[in-house]
């Protein structure tokens, strides 16, 4: 085999030529004709009685293209393991030669992994967030909890926003009824926002058994082309109205929780411990992203478009199928927009691996538990959810990566310049 490689002086991309011999490609041409006269089926012939001449005849053409096929890639990672290249992508075949009886050759143009330069992380600024879990932030939880336990209940008073009424309307423009207009025995909670913009404002007010006619215009957007832009009547009869309605924070109420104990004391303290979970996970979240990010920041090499191309593939095949199973159409999903997404995604994974290889990161067994352990928390066994968990191969796996990327995270953290920002509860969840 002759190869030949044109090194670039700048970028990732490569062209190589490579000259082999046709023994071997010949040599598979006629193994792959004999596996293929044996279960071959041509009228007048038994099974594997089939003359080769005729068997020839008709696979010859496509068995060369397949043999062909195999010869470039394998003749290609050949040439590319002798001149000690790591190859990301390949770009295309071109010129290839491939005449019966004459050596085949041909030139592949193709992508390398970069070279990527590590910083010394002493010079890396990095934000670590805090936050600490207050008695009003025990509060809010608890209210929280009692909405979203709330009742609604009949009251005698005007409409506002939070009650709930049930209502008649009918729509019309220019005195004709339209289709989808009307309707009985409607719930609506106002300020929900599920009717087009001024409907609920207009029932704002009205008492049970009060009727008014109110003017709605459609939105130009609307949905339903033929009302897009246009002014309806609504003929709106309120039948009740009803007020929300929170459950008092008793021994009852407590005890739906699972706390046993039913007193106000033990439920804040559960409440408390199930905020600090949560609190931990976005923590590890946001202080990940934002090592990240810095590391990012603090190093520049080229990409492999090939790479970037593989994972914006896999992108839009997981949206379009999650889109699809909400019976969502995917026809309008443009790759443009997830490109600078799928670039970060590729070029990050090369930073990690570069970073967990240069400094023999691994994930060892005490870690892994660690982190299911927090999710574990939840659980009546937890020890028994971990074992579950790490059965299963691909679930371990996940977890071991996981373990690498919190690695590199304390490895930075261990060295970068660290400020600590603290920050409330409602800005983190934000």
């Amino acid at each position: 085999m002759q190869v030949s490689i044109q090194r670039p002086t700048e970028g990732l991309e490569h062209v190589i030529t490579v000259s082999v011999g046709s023994e071997g490609m010949t040599s598979a041409v006629e193994q792959r004709l004999k596996e293929i006269q044996k279960t071959v089926r041509m009228d007048g012939f038994r099974p594997g009685k089939v003359p080769m001449n005729m068997v020839r005849a008709r696979h010859l053409q496509q068995v060369r293209a397949e043999a062909l096929e195999n010869l470039l890639y394998d003749s290609f990672f050949k040439a590319a393991d002798q001149e000690q290249v790591r190859v990301a992508g390949i770009l295309g075949f071109e010129e290839v030669s491939a005449n019966e009886g004459e050596d085949i050759r041909f030139v592949t143009r193709f992508e390398t992994y970069p070279s990527i330069a590590l910083p010394d992380f002493t010079g890396v600024s990095v934000e670590k967030v805090t936050a600490d879990i207050t008695d009003s932030d025990v509060d809010d939880m608890i209210q929280r909890l009692r909405e979203m336990r709330k009742t609604y209940v009949v009251v005698d008073k005007p409409a506002a926003n939070g009650d709930m009424v049930n209502l008649d309307f009918s729509g019309s423009i220019d005195g004709v009824k339209f289709d989808g207009g009307s309707a009985e025995n409607v719930s609506l909670v106002l300020g929900s926002g599920r009717m087009i913009p001024g409907f609920e404002d207009g029932i704002l007010g009205m008492k049970a058994g009060e009727q008014k006619v109110i003017d709605v215009t459609f939105p130009e957007g609307y949905q339903a082309a033929h009302l897009a832009g246009k002014t309806a009547q609504f003929d709106i009869k309120v039948n009740s109205v009803q007020e929300t309605k929170l459950p008092e924070v008793d021994e009852a109420f407590i005890k739906t929780f699972g706390v046993d104990a039913g007193t106000l004391e033990a439920f804040r303290e559960d409440v408390k411990k199930n905020l600090s979970r949560q609190v931990n996970l976005s923590l590890i979240k946001q202080n990940k992203d934002n090592v990240m990010h810095a590391l990012l920041a603090a190093v520049n090499f080229d990409t492999p478009k090939t790479l970037v191309e593989r994972e914006l593939r896999a992108m839009m095949d997981a949206m379009t199928k999650r889109m699809r199973e909400q019976n969502m159409p995917a026809s309008d999903l443009n790759p443009d927009n997830y490109r600078e997404e799928a670039t970060k995604r590729v070029s990050l994974g090369l930073l990690l691996g570069e970073v967990v290889r240069a400094n023999a990161l691994k994930a060892d067994e005490a870690t892994v538990r660690e982190i299911l352990a927090i999710e574990a928390d939840s659980y009546d066994n937890p020890e028994q959810f971990i074992e579950w968990y790490l059965a299963d191969q691909n679930r371990r796996a996940e977890v071991e990566a996981i373990a690498i990327e919190n690695a590199v995270v304390d490895l930075v953290m261990s060295k970068a310049k660290v400020t600590e920002v603290s920050k409330p509860l409602a800005e983190l969840a934000g």
